[in-house]
């Protein structure tokens, strides 16, 4: 790996984390203000509405990151060829005899890291949080019925169905 290749990476990592960090941070805030009563009411129940942000949102980033992550992603990629070109490093590296195939290696190399990461997080991650991804601000607790669809169990042969699921107490009504 050259200079000129960590130099690549990390202009790509750091627009990658900028542009994460400021979309994800605009859902939120646009999300908390939304809901900001059944947080502060959920706050006052117990742990804070500090507490209750965590563990509402801690969740939905990574599941924001798995899905925006490829966008991300060429964004990123884009913004740092743009950026070379508008430096007029571009030019002196074609100039130089290097291919443009080369230049954007290390951007597909990042590019395939960062698909591995979300997959992992997509495999690994996600399933552990798939509870608190199941329900929405105005139900964090579970302690309201929601609409239940009919689903078909194949290992047993078992159709699973009810007009409601009450989450806290694990209950099909």
């Amino acid at each position: 790996m050259t200079r000129f290749d960590r130099y690549l990476l990390r202009f790509f990592v750091k627009v990658l984390i900028i542009l994460f960090i400021s979309i994800s941070g605009l859902t939120m805030v646009i999300d908390v203000f939304s809901n900001f009563t059944e947080f502060a009411q959920y706050g006052k129940e117990g742990g804070g509405i500090g507490q209750v942000l965590l563990e509402y949102y801690g969740a939905r980033i990574l599941a924001f990151f798995d899905r925006t992550n490829a966008l991300f992603c060429l964004l990123a990629a884009v913004f740092s060829i743009a950026w070379l070109q508008r430096t007029n490093e571009m030019t002196a590296l074609l100039a130089a005899g290097i291919p443009e195939q080369r230049v954007a290696k290390p951007l597909v190399f990042a590019s395939l890291a960062i698909a591995l990461l979300a997959a992992a997080n997509r495999e690994l991650m996600l399933p552990n949080y798939r509870d608190k991804l199941s329900r929405n601000a105005q139900n964090w607790k579970g302690e309201n019925p929601s609409p239940m669809k009919p689903c078909y169990d194949q290992q047993n042969h078992l159709l699973i169905s009810g007009l409601n699921v009450v989450a806290a107490q694990q209950a099909i009504v």
